[in-house]
Protein backbone atom coordinates (compact mmCIF):
# COMPACT_ATOMS: atom_id res chain seq x y z
CA UNK A 1 0.00 0.00 0.00
CA UNK A 2 1.28 3.64 -0.78
CA UNK A 3 2.62 5.15 2.36
CA UNK A 4 0.91 8.68 1.48
CA UNK A 5 -2.87 6.26 1.74
CA UNK A 6 -1.95 4.42 4.67
CA UNK A 7 -2.85 7.26 7.41
CA UNK A 8 -5.86 8.31 5.75
CA UNK A 9 -7.14 4.93 5.47
CA UNK A 10 -6.36 3.51 8.52
CA UNK A 11 -8.19 7.02 10.31
CA UNK A 12 -11.13 5.80 8.54
CA UNK A 13 -11.85 3.34 10.87
CA UNK A 14 -9.65 3.78 13.74
CA UNK A 15 -10.40 7.42 14.11
CA UNK A 16 -14.29 6.87 14.75
CA UNK A 17 -13.43 4.12 17.26
CA UNK A 18 -11.45 6.55 19.05
CA UNK A 19 -13.72 9.32 19.55
CA UNK A 20 -16.32 6.81 20.46
CA UNK A 21 -14.19 5.24 23.31
CA UNK A 22 -13.25 8.83 24.29
CA UNK A 23 -17.21 10.26 24.48
CA UNK A 24 -19.14 7.57 24.75
CA UNK A 25 -16.94 4.99 27.03
CA UNK A 26 -15.37 7.54 28.84
CA UNK A 27 -18.27 9.82 29.92
CA UNK A 28 -21.39 8.10 29.74
CA UNK A 29 -21.18 3.93 30.27
CA UNK A 30 -19.41 2.01 32.93
CA UNK A 31 -16.20 1.03 30.93
CA UNK A 32 -13.71 0.15 33.09
CA UNK A 33 -11.73 3.56 33.28
CA UNK A 34 -8.40 1.94 33.30
CA UNK A 35 -8.79 -0.72 30.87
CA UNK A 36 -10.59 2.19 28.55
CA UNK A 37 -7.90 4.72 28.73
CA UNK A 38 -5.63 2.18 28.09
CA UNK A 39 -7.10 1.31 24.68
CA UNK A 40 -7.28 4.88 24.11
CA UNK A 41 -3.64 5.64 24.60
CA UNK A 42 -3.27 2.81 22.28
CA UNK A 43 -5.08 3.27 19.13
CA UNK A 44 -4.17 7.15 19.26
CA UNK A 45 -0.13 6.53 19.28
CA UNK A 46 -0.39 3.72 16.97
CA UNK A 47 -2.47 6.19 14.52
CA UNK A 48 -0.40 8.99 15.09
CA UNK A 49 2.88 6.45 13.82
CA UNK A 50 1.05 5.46 11.44
CA UNK A 51 0.53 8.99 10.32
CA UNK A 52 3.99 9.92 11.16
CA UNK A 53 5.13 7.11 8.05
CA UNK A 54 2.92 8.18 6.08
CA UNK A 55 4.23 11.94 5.99
CA UNK A 56 7.65 12.01 6.58
CA UNK A 57 8.29 11.37 2.58
CA UNK A 58 6.00 14.58 2.20
CA UNK A 59 7.34 16.25 5.25
CA UNK A 60 10.48 15.98 3.95
CA UNK A 61 9.91 16.84 0.14
CA UNK A 62 10.75 20.38 -1.02
CA UNK A 63 11.25 23.29 1.74
CA UNK A 64 11.28 22.54 4.98
CA UNK A 65 10.49 26.78 6.02
CA UNK A 66 7.47 26.23 3.33
CA UNK A 67 6.49 23.48 5.81
CA UNK A 68 6.81 25.22 9.30
CA UNK A 69 4.79 27.75 7.41
CA UNK A 70 1.66 26.11 6.38
CA UNK A 71 1.81 24.18 10.37
CA UNK A 72 3.04 27.25 12.38
CA UNK A 73 0.46 26.06 15.21
CA UNK A 74 1.22 22.82 15.38
CA UNK A 75 5.08 23.55 15.74
CA UNK A 76 3.83 26.07 19.16
CA UNK A 77 1.74 22.95 20.01
CA UNK A 78 4.90 20.62 19.85
CA UNK A 79 7.31 23.49 21.54
CA UNK A 80 5.04 23.52 24.00
CA UNK A 81 4.51 19.78 25.07
CA UNK A 82 8.15 19.47 24.69
CA UNK A 83 8.65 21.96 27.29
CA UNK A 84 6.16 20.01 29.31
CA UNK A 85 8.60 16.77 29.46
CA UNK A 86 11.97 19.01 29.71
CA UNK A 87 10.52 20.94 32.69
CA UNK A 88 9.15 17.55 34.30
CA UNK A 89 12.31 15.77 33.85
CA UNK A 90 14.79 18.41 35.03
CA UNK A 91 12.58 19.78 37.66
CA UNK A 92 11.41 16.55 38.93
CA UNK A 93 13.18 13.93 37.15
CA UNK A 94 9.62 12.28 36.47
CA UNK A 95 9.25 11.17 32.77
CA UNK A 96 5.09 10.85 33.63
CA UNK A 97 4.45 14.52 31.93
CA UNK A 98 6.44 13.13 29.06
CA UNK A 99 4.64 10.18 27.92
CA UNK A 100 1.50 12.50 28.85
CA UNK A 101 2.63 15.35 26.92
CA UNK A 102 3.23 12.61 23.54
CA UNK A 103 -0.17 11.30 24.27
CA UNK A 104 -1.74 14.53 23.71
CA UNK A 105 0.48 15.36 20.92
CA UNK A 106 -0.56 12.62 19.09
CA UNK A 107 -4.45 13.28 19.46
CA UNK A 108 -3.25 16.80 18.21
CA UNK A 109 -1.84 15.23 15.40
CA UNK A 110 -4.27 12.83 13.96
CA UNK A 111 -7.09 15.25 14.32
CA UNK A 112 -5.08 17.79 12.91
CA UNK A 113 -3.97 15.67 9.94
CA UNK A 114 -6.95 13.76 9.30
CA UNK A 115 -9.16 13.50 6.50
CA UNK A 116 -12.55 13.97 7.68
CA UNK A 117 -14.76 16.34 5.54
CA UNK A 118 -17.22 18.88 6.67
CA UNK A 119 -20.46 15.66 6.46
CA UNK A 120 -18.17 13.46 8.43
CA UNK A 121 -17.85 16.08 11.45
CA UNK A 122 -21.87 17.14 11.37
CA UNK A 123 -22.17 13.20 11.88
CA UNK A 124 -19.98 12.96 14.76
CA UNK A 125 -21.41 16.06 16.03
CA UNK A 126 -25.08 14.32 15.50
CA UNK A 127 -23.96 11.22 17.24
CA UNK A 128 -22.63 13.68 20.02
CA UNK A 129 -25.84 15.34 20.77
CA UNK A 130 -28.16 12.52 20.32
CA UNK A 131 -26.05 10.58 22.78
CA UNK A 132 -25.90 12.99 25.31
CA UNK A 133 -29.89 13.52 24.71
CA UNK A 134 -30.68 9.92 25.20
CA UNK A 135 -28.48 9.87 28.72
CA UNK A 136 -29.89 13.48 30.14
CA UNK A 137 -33.89 12.27 28.32
CA UNK A 138 -33.38 8.84 30.71
CA UNK A 139 -31.34 10.43 33.90
CA UNK A 140 -34.41 12.84 34.37
CA UNK A 141 -37.09 10.41 33.61
CA UNK A 142 -35.64 7.87 36.08
CA UNK A 143 -34.80 10.33 38.55
CA UNK A 144 -38.29 11.57 38.40
CA UNK A 145 -39.37 8.35 38.77
CA UNK A 146 -37.14 7.70 42.52
CA UNK A 147 -38.42 10.84 43.41
CA UNK A 148 -34.91 12.21 43.33
CA UNK A 149 -35.16 15.29 40.97
CA UNK A 150 -33.87 19.13 42.89
CA UNK A 151 -37.10 19.90 44.79
CA UNK A 152 -35.96 23.93 44.52
CA UNK A 153 -33.45 26.26 43.39
CA UNK A 154 -29.93 24.64 44.79
CA UNK A 155 -31.76 22.05 46.29
CA UNK A 156 -29.45 19.27 45.49
CA UNK A 157 -28.03 19.55 41.81
CA UNK A 158 -28.44 16.61 39.59
CA UNK A 159 -25.47 14.78 38.49
CA UNK A 160 -26.45 10.50 38.32
CA UNK A 161 -29.28 8.88 36.29
CA UNK A 162 -30.15 6.58 39.41
CA UNK A 163 -28.65 3.74 37.95
CA UNK A 164 -24.87 3.00 39.23
CA UNK A 165 -22.30 3.46 36.22
CA UNK A 166 -24.63 5.15 33.64
CA UNK A 167 -23.90 8.55 33.40
CA UNK A 168 -22.91 8.74 36.72
CA UNK A 169 -21.04 11.92 37.29
CA UNK A 170 -21.12 11.92 41.26
CA UNK A 171 -20.27 16.40 40.91
CA UNK A 172 -23.05 18.58 39.24
CA UNK A 173 -19.86 20.56 37.72
CA UNK A 174 -18.29 17.64 35.35
CA UNK A 175 -22.14 16.36 34.85
CA UNK A 176 -22.92 20.20 33.23
CA UNK A 177 -19.81 20.67 31.15
CA UNK A 178 -20.25 16.61 29.92
CA UNK A 179 -23.63 17.83 29.00
CA UNK A 180 -22.70 21.39 27.91
CA UNK A 181 -20.51 19.54 24.73
CA UNK A 182 -23.90 17.47 23.62
CA UNK A 183 -25.57 21.23 24.37
CA UNK A 184 -23.30 23.17 21.96
CA UNK A 185 -23.79 20.14 19.53
CA UNK A 186 -26.97 20.61 19.28
CA UNK A 187 -26.89 24.15 19.26
CA UNK A 188 -24.97 24.24 16.45
CA UNK A 189 -27.31 21.60 14.61
CA UNK A 190 -30.06 23.44 15.31
CA UNK A 191 -28.62 26.83 13.84
CA UNK A 192 -27.78 25.04 10.48
CA UNK A 193 -30.80 22.21 10.02
CA UNK A 194 -32.53 22.76 7.07
CA UNK A 195 -34.74 19.86 7.77
CA UNK A 196 -37.91 21.72 9.31
CA UNK A 197 -38.39 17.42 11.01
CA UNK A 198 -35.23 17.28 12.29
CA UNK A 199 -35.24 20.71 13.68
CA UNK A 200 -38.26 20.08 15.48
CA UNK A 201 -35.81 17.43 17.19
CA UNK A 202 -32.95 19.19 17.44
CA UNK A 203 -35.54 21.51 19.39
CA UNK A 204 -36.28 18.50 22.00
CA UNK A 205 -32.95 17.35 22.38
CA UNK A 206 -31.81 21.37 23.00
CA UNK A 207 -34.84 21.36 25.68
CA UNK A 208 -33.89 18.11 27.36
CA UNK A 209 -30.28 19.03 27.69
CA UNK A 210 -30.95 22.65 28.67
CA UNK A 211 -32.99 20.50 31.28
CA UNK A 212 -31.02 18.51 33.16
CA UNK A 213 -27.95 21.37 32.66
CA UNK A 214 -30.00 23.70 34.20
CA UNK A 215 -31.04 21.43 37.48
CA UNK A 216 -27.15 21.16 38.06
CA UNK A 217 -27.01 24.52 38.53
CA UNK A 218 -23.03 24.47 37.64
CA UNK A 219 -22.74 28.54 36.94
CA UNK A 220 -19.60 27.01 34.73
CA UNK A 221 -21.88 24.57 33.01
CA UNK A 222 -24.44 27.48 32.11
CA UNK A 223 -21.71 29.79 30.98
CA UNK A 224 -20.12 26.57 28.90
CA UNK A 225 -23.55 26.34 26.88
CA UNK A 226 -24.45 30.47 26.65
CA UNK A 227 -20.90 31.64 25.37
CA UNK A 228 -21.27 29.16 22.39
CA UNK A 229 -25.17 30.43 22.00
CA UNK A 230 -23.85 34.04 21.41
CA UNK A 231 -20.78 32.95 19.41
CA UNK A 232 -22.40 31.01 17.03
CA UNK A 233 -25.49 33.71 16.60
CA UNK A 234 -22.56 36.22 15.71
CA UNK A 235 -21.19 34.05 12.55
CA UNK A 236 -23.81 31.56 12.15
CA UNK A 237 -27.19 34.03 11.76
CA UNK A 238 -29.12 33.51 8.22
CA UNK A 239 -32.17 35.98 7.99
CA UNK A 240 -33.60 32.73 5.82
CA UNK A 241 -33.45 31.40 9.42
CA UNK A 242 -35.09 34.40 11.54
CA UNK A 243 -37.96 32.32 12.88
CA UNK A 244 -36.06 29.73 14.98
CA UNK A 245 -33.45 32.87 16.26
CA UNK A 246 -36.74 34.63 17.61
CA UNK A 247 -38.18 32.14 19.33
CA UNK A 248 -34.86 30.92 21.09
CA UNK A 249 -34.24 34.17 22.10
CA UNK A 250 -37.53 35.12 23.20
CA UNK A 251 -37.33 31.63 25.00
CA UNK A 252 -33.77 32.91 26.64
CA UNK A 253 -34.83 36.15 27.19
CA UNK A 254 -37.95 35.09 29.70
CA UNK A 255 -35.17 32.20 31.22
CA UNK A 256 -32.69 35.20 31.78
CA UNK A 257 -35.26 38.11 32.98
CA UNK A 258 -36.25 35.62 35.53
CA UNK A 259 -33.31 34.47 36.78
CA UNK A 260 -32.08 38.00 37.61
CA UNK A 261 -35.09 39.29 38.77
CA UNK A 262 -35.45 36.13 41.48
CA UNK A 263 -31.82 34.64 42.05
CA UNK A 264 -28.72 37.17 41.04
CA UNK A 265 -28.74 38.96 44.30
CA UNK A 266 -28.00 35.47 45.38
CA UNK A 267 -25.91 34.23 42.95
CA UNK A 268 -23.74 36.85 43.12
CA UNK A 269 -23.94 38.71 46.93
CA UNK A 270 -24.28 35.39 48.46
CA UNK A 271 -22.60 32.38 46.51
CA UNK A 272 -19.91 34.95 44.87
CA UNK A 273 -16.84 33.19 44.14
CA UNK A 274 -17.66 30.19 46.57
CA UNK A 275 -14.28 30.41 47.94
CA UNK A 276 -12.19 30.37 44.76
CA UNK A 277 -10.98 33.57 45.27
CA UNK A 278 -8.80 31.91 48.33
CA UNK A 279 -7.93 29.34 46.47
CA UNK A 280 -6.51 31.59 43.87
CA UNK A 281 -4.49 33.88 45.97
CA UNK A 282 -3.15 30.53 47.99
CA UNK A 283 -1.73 29.49 44.68
CA UNK A 284 -0.42 32.19 44.18
CA UNK A 285 1.07 33.01 47.23
CA UNK A 286 3.12 29.36 46.82
CA UNK A 287 4.80 30.72 43.56
CA UNK A 288 7.70 32.97 44.63
CA UNK A 289 11.04 30.92 43.37
CA UNK A 290 9.46 29.24 40.76
CA UNK A 291 7.56 32.55 38.96
CA UNK A 292 9.71 31.66 35.37
CA UNK A 293 9.96 27.64 35.34
CA UNK A 294 6.74 26.35 38.01
CA UNK A 295 6.89 24.16 40.50
CA UNK A 296 7.42 21.08 37.17
CA UNK A 297 4.95 20.40 34.87
CA UNK A 298 4.15 17.21 36.59
CA UNK A 299 3.82 18.68 40.23
CA UNK A 300 0.64 18.33 41.85
CA UNK A 301 -0.79 21.41 44.08
CA UNK A 302 -0.62 20.87 47.80
CA UNK A 303 -3.90 20.51 49.51
CA UNK A 304 -5.24 24.02 49.77
CA UNK A 305 -7.66 24.47 53.27
CA UNK A 306 -11.10 26.34 52.25
CA UNK A 307 -13.07 27.79 54.63
CA UNK A 308 -11.58 25.99 57.42
CA UNK A 309 -13.01 22.75 56.78
CA UNK A 310 -12.31 21.62 53.19
CA UNK A 311 -9.54 20.43 51.20
CA UNK A 312 -9.08 20.86 47.74
CA UNK A 313 -6.04 19.65 45.43
CA UNK A 314 -6.75 22.37 42.22
CA UNK A 315 -6.78 25.33 41.80
CA UNK A 316 -10.22 25.81 40.19
CA UNK A 317 -8.58 27.89 37.03
CA UNK A 318 -6.33 26.24 34.31
CA UNK A 319 -4.10 29.12 33.41
CA UNK A 320 -2.90 29.28 37.22
CA UNK A 321 -2.55 25.61 37.38
CA UNK A 322 -0.65 25.88 34.46
CA UNK A 323 1.51 29.04 36.28
CA UNK A 324 1.81 26.69 39.04
CA UNK A 325 3.09 23.68 37.31
CA UNK A 326 4.84 25.43 34.06
CA UNK A 327 5.73 29.27 35.33
CA UNK A 328 5.43 31.92 33.24
CA UNK A 329 7.09 30.15 30.12
CA UNK A 330 4.30 27.94 30.16
CA UNK A 331 1.79 30.25 30.38
CA UNK A 332 3.20 32.19 27.66
CA UNK A 333 3.27 28.84 25.40
CA UNK A 334 -0.62 27.72 26.58
CA UNK A 335 -1.67 31.96 26.19
CA UNK A 336 -0.02 31.73 22.80
CA UNK A 337 -1.88 28.79 21.36
CA UNK A 338 -4.92 29.33 23.11
CA UNK A 339 -5.09 32.78 21.00
CA UNK A 340 -3.39 31.76 18.20
CA UNK A 341 -6.17 29.10 17.63
CA UNK A 342 -8.49 31.51 17.99
CA UNK A 343 -7.95 33.19 15.17
CA UNK A 344 -7.39 30.53 13.22
CA UNK A 345 -10.78 29.81 13.36
CA UNK A 346 -12.13 33.29 13.39
CA UNK A 347 -10.33 34.02 9.99
CA UNK A 348 -11.42 30.72 9.03
CA UNK A 349 -15.34 30.95 9.84
CA UNK A 350 -16.38 31.09 5.89
CA UNK A 351 -14.10 28.61 4.91
CA UNK A 352 -14.77 27.17 1.60
CA UNK A 353 -14.68 23.46 2.77
CA UNK A 354 -15.34 23.51 6.98
CA UNK A 355 -17.12 27.07 7.01
CA UNK A 356 -19.61 26.37 9.49
CA UNK A 357 -17.70 23.66 11.92
CA UNK A 358 -15.15 26.01 12.56
CA UNK A 359 -17.63 28.56 13.87
CA UNK A 360 -18.41 25.67 16.17
CA UNK A 361 -15.07 25.07 17.28
CA UNK A 362 -14.27 28.29 17.81
CA UNK A 363 -17.77 28.70 20.17
CA UNK A 364 -16.16 25.90 21.71
CA UNK A 365 -12.76 27.70 22.62
CA UNK A 366 -14.00 30.70 23.57
CA UNK A 367 -16.70 29.01 25.90
CA UNK A 368 -13.23 27.12 27.48
CA UNK A 369 -10.87 30.35 27.32
CA UNK A 370 -13.71 31.54 29.88
CA UNK A 371 -14.53 28.28 31.93
CA UNK A 372 -11.19 27.96 32.92
CA UNK A 373 -10.78 30.35 34.81
CA UNK A 374 -13.41 29.02 37.28
CA UNK A 375 -13.27 25.26 36.25
CA UNK A 376 -11.54 22.69 34.38
CA UNK A 377 -7.85 21.10 35.34
CA UNK A 378 -5.32 18.47 34.26
CA UNK A 379 -4.29 20.38 30.67
CA UNK A 380 -2.12 17.97 29.79
CA UNK A 381 -2.93 14.57 31.03
CA UNK A 382 -4.52 11.18 29.88
CA UNK A 383 -8.02 11.54 28.57
CA UNK A 384 -10.64 13.78 29.98
CA UNK A 385 -12.79 17.09 29.40
CA UNK A 386 -10.13 19.36 27.98
CA UNK A 387 -9.61 16.94 25.22
CA UNK A 388 -12.89 18.30 24.11
CA UNK A 389 -12.61 22.01 25.05
CA UNK A 390 -9.32 22.28 24.46
CA UNK A 391 -7.26 20.51 22.21
CA UNK A 392 -9.91 18.91 19.69
CA UNK A 393 -10.57 22.76 18.71
CA UNK A 394 -7.12 23.23 18.65
CA UNK A 395 -6.66 19.97 16.53
CA UNK A 396 -9.13 21.29 14.50
CA UNK A 397 -7.82 24.84 14.16
CA UNK A 398 -4.53 22.93 12.83
CA UNK A 399 -6.64 21.00 10.47
CA UNK A 400 -8.68 24.19 8.69
CA UNK A 401 -4.71 26.31 8.72
CA UNK A 402 -3.53 23.69 6.78
CA UNK A 403 -5.95 23.38 4.24
CA UNK A 404 -4.64 26.59 2.44
CA UNK A 405 -1.05 25.46 1.88
CA UNK A 406 -2.34 22.13 0.59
Amino acid sequence: MNGSLLFPRMSIFLLPVILFFYYFGNFFWFFDDTSLNANIRALVIFLAIVGGVSYSPIFFNGSFFSKIKSNKLFLIVFLFLSYASINSFLILEDMKMARRSLLVFSFVFIIGFSFFEKCTWELFLRALAISSFGFALFSLINMYRIDALPTGYRMGGISVSGVEGVADFGNTIIAAMHYAMGFTAALYLFFTETNKYKLVFWVMTLGTLSLYIILTFSRAGWLACLIPLVIMTLFLYDNKKKVRWFVLFSFLFCVLSFFVTVYLNYEVGQRGLTHRDEIWLTVISRMPGSWLFGHGAGANIEPILVAGTTYVNNSHNVYLEVLYKLGLVGVLFFVGVLIFSIYILYKNREHYKYGSIAVYWLSVLCSSAVVMTVELNELIHTPNMLWHWFWMPVAFAILVDREKYE
